[in-house]
């Protein structure tokens, strides 16, 4: 997907989740360093979609 219709397919996605938009780097950061500086933790997932998963 290139120039104008990968913004647009973004825009579009966004649109379908509960949170209205797709992450952002600053949505994801936090959860991946909690994962990584937790060493008691191992094989967990975490969802971080906006609610997608909820729709």
């Amino acid at each position: 997907i290139v120039g104008e219709a990968k913004t647009g397919y973004f825009e579009q996605m966004g649109g379908r989740i509960p949170a209205g938009r797709i992450a952002r780097l600053a949505d994801i950061a936090p959860a991946y360093l909690y994962l990584m500086q937790n060493e008691f933790m191992t094989g967990e997932t975490v969802h971080i979609d906006g609610g997608q998963r909820l729709v």
